[in-house]
């Protein structure tokens, strides 16, 4: 890669790094049940009480034995990812899947909420590397970076909000027209 690749590379990174969406919404706006329990699942409290904070008409029962997950959930990535990812990964849809209840509830959270939660995907995701070995523990590292860079990215895409399927096609848009915007 060449220099002003690199620079370029190096500027991006650390812009999606410090950079922080503000939120359009009114925290009065925000589904009451949907910020509590996005405030549990980000926390470190037991996963009974994490579980317990998703709301009763939420549609499936998360499980979880670090963190409550989405059992059928995992990490969404082009690549293989370390295996010690999964759990986070399960526990990031968990809280992505919330974010679209409250939408669905007719009151989404703001863009903290998403943030928060990949915050603590970023997190959780480099304690799982110190589960592995010395040598494990580089790759590991590495590709905790790139995964949580690779949300952040996306979170930026979609503004923060309310996470929605898209086809390639539409990604590409959705860059295109954000690089444009800001």
């Amino acid at each position: 890669m060449d220099r002003f690749r690199t620079s370029l590379l190096l500027f991006l990174v650390l812009f999606l790094a410090f950079w922080k969406p503000v939120s359009a919404r009114a925290a009065g706006d925000e589904d009451p049940a949907g910020a509590a329990a996005i405030r549990a699942l980000t926390s470190d409290d037991p996963v009974a009480t994490q579980i317990a904070a998703v709301p009763a008409d939420f549609g499936y029962r998360p499980a979880g034995t670090r963190y409550a997950v989405d059992p059928d959930g995992g990490c969404s990535s082009p690549i293989a990812l370390p295996a010690v990812f999964d759990e986070p990964c399960k526990a990031h849809d968990l809280g992505y899947d919330v974010l679209r209840y409250a939408a669905a509830k007719g009151h989404p959270l703001g863009s903290w909420a998403r943030d928060l939660l990949d915050r603590t995907l970023e997190r959780r995701l480099h304690a799982a590397c110190d589960s592995v070995d010395a040598l494990a523990h580089v790759t590991c590292t590495g590709a905790a970076w790139v995964a949580a860079g690779a949300v952040r990215v996306n979170s930026w895409r979609q503004h923060s909000g309310v996470p929605v399927p898209e086809t390639g096609a539409e990604i590409v848009e959705s860059v295109a027209r954000s690089v444009v915007q800001r």
